[in-house]
């Protein structure tokens, strides 16, 4: 959390200005063109996490949000009770009319409740007060319920922010690269979730002039027209359309391999290799375990599961032209994927680094996700109801964006396959859209169509759920010190510093300790050091006690590279509220015939958030190891001062204890 550092020194220097631009942030989001364009969840949701860092204030925060959003209601609601009628008519404004008119509907039967539903849910959040202004609602009573509205907005976007930045706090203290990897997944379903927003709105908006265009051109050209007058013209069969799009896709699909990565088809671009790289810099275990929880929703197995469940669950629902256009979309979408996994013969980015053998990285199972998971909007979409219908494209974008982001992390796919093939994907998607809407087949009950295929769809999940990866075996060492040349010189050969990746240094490595583990940690005991709190349920929920002792409290277990600690060890220190925290890993090189173990000794300290949480967390500067470990019985111990130390990219705070424990076992 380093790199946040600069912003909230600003903010501490510059509260009152802090303040004034989330007002004016929030003030203009409620306007109705521009607070279209501006994502407001994603800024209070920043507005929390910089709460949870105590770098703003809980409640001047909330009430300058709702301060700013009224304000902006109120504008609102000036400029319905002037203008709303005139600006009805406007051709610009008739993407707005369905909402405007289901807005209008609501507040006549709801009155009251449908200002405040209003003001929290987006699409229709400027049209509320807009059309109370012309109804009219009498002034006082609108700024009361608007007040009230803008608070509970307020609270329920920024909360929520709270939440996610005191996690972040402790994925840092686990590991810095773990909190940049969350905060990338945050921005980019944040990202997903508004650009599936603003293209859904906008096609709509242009859709269905163009196909009518489309369809007169068709109509003129009786020959060139085929494709779009099966496609749009419910009067034509829309399946050799389909099929022809596949064939297309495929085409366009095999001429950007060709132009991107040759004929040889096995060299990597640079982005490819730049993408692959940076991701690699943010690889932790649990990172890994979550992206593998992710790319497993687009497994064939789970794939097929679901698509099967489609095509049931609408032939029990007698919908047999959707079942029939389902099973075309799935088959053709096959083909597209076979086709391009013929075309591209390079190895999973992984394993071309690796250097061996893998199944090639074609992008066939992002097609296919593309095609299963994008139908299901296609399906549950209804004619008339704009807002829901974003819904479920809303949640296709998200979940196909992240499976693609988890499958790049991963090296399971090179950014340029992706990419394209998540573009093929989409295009297909949307023709699908456009032959089933277009053909006027009985809309599809969503509350008897949705559950049936969703628990499908989580069954399959969790039965390939991927399992935990075991601990890896110590690694085998890359070669062997003599004792008497590592206590003499030879350590300077050891890492020196805890690197977090990207050139992102943390720790200095102050312990090199020579010894069999039960030795090691017999020494400790004996000096009054006991086993470190380790994470688990109990000690989670102890987080939730803003009294809970520093000692309760789990130790976040910070990898060195992607390395876990092999032992953590813990002591209180003499004020009672921070606690020495002693982590060691094993060493790439042992010394004789003993391992050797690299070790940190930094304070740990407890921070409360908003009076509900208590987490733990490192402090910077590291503590002096001769201090804390000089009296560990049957050890022989040396100092190296700082200035003796090789110089490293950071400064270090700290010097280098050298320690050699015998085994009692051995003679």
């Amino acid at each position: 959390m380093d790199r946040l550092q600069p912003l909230l020194d600003w903010i501490a220097l510059h509260p009152g200005w802090a303040i004034a631009l989330l007002a004016i942030t929030s003030f203009i989001d409620a306007m109705l063109l521009v607070g279209f364009l501006m994502p407001s969840y994603l800024l209070l949701l920043g507005v929390g996490a910089l709460i949870s860092l105590d770098a703003l204030a809980l409640w001047p925060s909330v009430l300058a949000a709702a301060l700013g959003a009224a304000l902006g209601d109120a504008f609102n609601y000036w400029l319905g009770r002037r203008y709303l009628e005139q600006w009805s008519a406007h051709r610009r404004m008739a993407r707005f009319r369905h909402s405007m008119a289901r807005t209008r509907a609501f507040f006549q039967r709801r009155g009251v409740l449908a200002l405040v539903v209003a003001r929290l849910f987006g699409p229709t959040r400027p049209m509320g007060p807009m059309i109370a202004g012309a109804a009219p609602m009498p002034v006082p009573r609108f700024a009361m319920w608007t007040v009230i509205s803008c608070l509970l907005w307020a609270m329920l976007y920024i909360l929520p922010g709270v939440a996610i930045g005191a996690s972040l706090q402790l994925a840092a203290e686990v590991a810095t690269r773990l909190a940049l990897l969350l905060i990338a997944i945050i921005v980019l379903a944040a990202g997903l979730f508004w650009l599936a927003s603003v293209f859904a709105r906008i096609f709509g908006y242009h859709a269905e002039r163009h196909l009518h265009g489309l369809l007169a051109w068709s109509a003129r050209h009786r020959r060139l027209g085929l494709l779009p007058r099966w496609l749009a013209d419910p009067r034509y069969p829309e399946t050799p359309a389909l099929l022809l799009i596949a064939l297309m896709l495929l085409a366009a699909g095999w001429a950007g391999l060709v132009l991107t990565w040759g004929w040889s088809r096995d060299t990597p671009l640079a982005v490819d290799v730049l993408v692959y790289r940076q991701l690699s810099l943010l690889h932790t275990p649990w990172g890994l375990a979550i992206a593998r929880c992710v790319a497993q929703l687009a497994e064939l197995p789970v794939l097929m599961a679901t698509a099967t469940a489609v095509v049931i669950t609408l032939l029990a629902l007698r919908r047999g032209r959707a079942a029939a256009h389902a099973l075309a979309a799935f088959a053709f979408g096959g083909i597209i994927a076979a086709g391009l996994s013929l075309g591209l013969r390079a190895a999973e980015p992984v394993a071309y680094y690796a250097g061996t053998a893998s199944r090639p990285s074609n992008g066939g199972d992002l097609i296919m996700a593309s095609v299963v998971f994008g139908l299901l909007p296609a399906l549950l979409a209804r004619h008339g109801d704009a807002d829901r219908n974003l819904v479920y494209y809303r949640v296709c974008a998200v979940l196909l964006g992240l499976v693609a982001a988890a499958q790049l992390y991963l090296g399971q796919q090179w950014f340029s396959v992706a990419t394209g093939c998540l573009g093929i994907g989409i295009l297909w998607m949307l023709a699908l859209g456009i032959g089933y809407r277009r053909h006027r087949m009985q809309p599809v009950p969503v509350r008897r169509f949705l559950p049936p295929v969703a628990l499908t769809f989580a069954v399959a999940a969790i039965t390939l759920w991927p399992s935990p990866p075991a601990a890896p075996p110590d690694a085998a060492p890359a070669g062997t010190i003599d004792p008497a040349s590592w206590w003499a010189d030879d350590w300077r050969r050891l890492p020196m510093l805890r690197d977090e990746g990207g050139g992102h240094l943390h720790q200095p490595l102050v312990v090199q300790w020579r010894g069999e583990a039960g030795a090691v940690e017999a020494a400790l005991r004996a000096d009054d050091w006991t086993r470190a709190t380790t994470l688990n349920w109990e000690s989670a929920l102890r987080t939730l006690s803003p009294s809970a002792p520093i000692e309760a409290l789990p130790v976040p277990p910070q990898p060195l590279n992607v390395q876990l600690p092999a032992a953590m060890y813990q002591k209180p220190l003499p004020d009672g509220a921070a606690l020495a925290v002693l982590r060691l890993w094993r060493a790439p090189l042992t010394v004789g015939d003993a391992p050797l173990w690299l070790g940190t000794l930094s304070r740990l300290e407890a921070r409360g958030v908003l009076g509900v949480l208590r987490l733990p967390y490192t402090a910077r500067s590291a503590l002096p190891p001769e201090a804390w470990l000089a009296g560990l019985p049957g050890t022989r111990i040396r100092a190296i001062d700082p200035s003796a130390i090789p110089q490293t990219p950071a400064p270090r705070q700290a010097g280098l204890l050298l320690l050699q424990t015998p085994d009692p076992r051995r003679p």
